[in-house]
């Protein structure tokens, strides 16, 4: 049977399904890490552009709301919040002391107007809610890149479907 075809050579070693899951998964960390540069960047306009406004203000009324951004559990968090400053003094430092209260976001990406309108100052709200709206597509798509890397993860570590004793019967 000197005619016969050979056998085709063997194609070259494909890359694992493990060591692709990986590769995609250092992709959408390196992916979210840029979207919190971005989110940075845009809470330090904010703030640039709150403090600008605010400094013009009497002390009455001056705007304390603020929002920071942080990697947190290798999820990104943009979070707003209401800073307060007491009459009492701290001996240590020569400052007063600062509280905050966190704004409740709910579900999904935005945070509500109406969360804003309680605590906001009249010109400060446009501000707030024209920096919202960049924060929400940021918090969406971190979100879904968070999404991706979660199934990357749970099919890199999912046994096999079935075992081959079960196959044959045998239990």
């Amino acid at each position: 049977m000197a005619n016969e075809p050979d056998a085709p050579a063997p194609a070259a070693p494909a890359e694992t399904d493990a060591a692709f899951g990986l590769r995609l998964i250092a992709l959408l960390e390196t992916r979210l890490e840029q979207l919190v540069q971005e989110a940075r960047t845009l809470v330090d306009d904010y703030w640039a552009r709150h403090l600008e406004a605010s400094s013009d203000r009497p002390a009455s009324d001056r705007g304390y709301i603020r929002v920071r951004c942080r990697l947190h559990h290798n999820t990104l968090l943009i979070e707003w919040f209401r800073q307060q400053y007491t009459r009492t003094i701290n001996p240590q430092t020569g400052r007063r002391y600062v509280f905050s209260d966190h704004f409740r976001k709910g579900r999904g990406c935005h945070y509500r107007e109406e969360v804003f309108r309680r605590s906001a100052r009249s010109w400060e709200l446009p501000l707030i809610l024209e920096y919202e709206n960049h924060f929400a597509e940021l918090r969406c798509r971190a979100a879904a890149l968070v999404r991706l890397r979660q199934q990357i993860r749970r099919q890199l570590v999912k046994p096999p479907l079935l075992n081959q004793s079960r196959r044959s019967g045998g239990i």
